[in-house]
């Protein structure tokens, strides 16, 4: 039990730094934030995102909202899919073109081989053109932070979600089950140099029943089940740090050591196509 709690403390403790490290990023940002569109610092540059098959897509920023430009020496890169080579117009983004030997905190990426990238190089993009929700107020603000994160070498990804489920032939105070989870997964660039770089890889996962029964069972046990019908809810009720480790390439970036605690679903099984919440193959 001391194992547990110490566990989900110190994972409070990271995200609380890394939640207060990004309000105060986007404070000394913010004046760049709120001077709009610059009509020279993107001019010619595209928004890249993946189309309904996966691939990448371009669309000319002049033609897109002030929430999709990213702010003056700031590129926007967008999402990796983990399991897939990466393109080439992600990986032009992701090299440094100037003659700089090395880099502390910046937002230029270890610059790693195409097979590696979309593993450990995460994007900073999370708007796309033509979505469902084209006014959607949260996500321009979320847009911003992300790109302010990425000026300094902080770059995430989170997935959060609610599920709710009713189940029959069970005893009526079990029927009615909800559950929050999310999985929060960043890299911190601390320097890149030619041919080398380092960054701090880090993953928070947890979630919560909401609701008092939810909280004391899941679907599976009130049924009997070998399998879990709420396929995405998280095991762990609180939250759990499953990952913090150091991260170094090698070999202008084709080969990547890894010293810490690991999940190793990161970089193992990476198949965008065989991993699913219900099956695997």
């Amino acid at each position: 039990m001391d194992a547990n709690q110490s566990s989900s403390g110190s994972a409070f403790c990271v995200l609380s730094v890394a939640l207060a490290v990004g309000i105060t990023l986007v404070a000394i940002a913010g004046e760049t934030a709120g001077a709009g569109r610059s009509a020279t610092s993107h001019e010619g540059e595209t928004f890249i995102h993946p189309d309904a098959l996966g691939n990448p897509a371009e669309v000319h920023m002049p033609s897109l909202p002030d929430a999709f430009v990213p702010p003056a020496g700031t590129r926007q890169v967008p999402h990796a899919r983990a399991g897939t080579k990466a393109p080439a117009t992600r990986l032009e983004r992701l090299r440094d073109r100037s003659s700089n030997p090395a880099y502390w905190l910046s937002s230029k990426q270890p610059g790693l081989a195409p097979y590696l990238s979309n593993l450990d190089e995460l994007g900073n993009a999370v708007l796309a053109p033509g979505a469902l929700l084209a006014d959607d107020p949260i996500a321009p603000w979320v847009q911003r932070t992300k790109y302010q994160l990425s000026a300094y070498g902080f770059d995430y990804v989170l997935q959060q979600g609610f599920e709710y489920t009713t189940l029959t032939h069970v005893p009526a105070s079990d029927r009615d089950l909800g559950y929050y989870t999310f999985d929060f997964h960043a890299k911190q660039t601390v320097f890149t140099a030619p041919g080398a770089a380092g960054w701090l890889s880090t993953e928070v996962v947890g979630g919560a029943g909401l609701g008092a029964r939810s909280r004391r069972t899941n679907p599976a046990e009130s049924l009997g089940s070998l399998v879990d019908p709420v396929a995405n809810r998280s095991p762990v009720n609180g939250l759990a740090m499953i990952e913090l480790a150091w991260q170094q390439s090698f070999a202008k970036g084709r080969v990547v050591a890894l010293a810490g605690s690991l999940d190793q679903t990161n970089y193992l099984d990476a198949n965008a196509y065989a991993n699913s919440t219900l099956a695997q193959y």
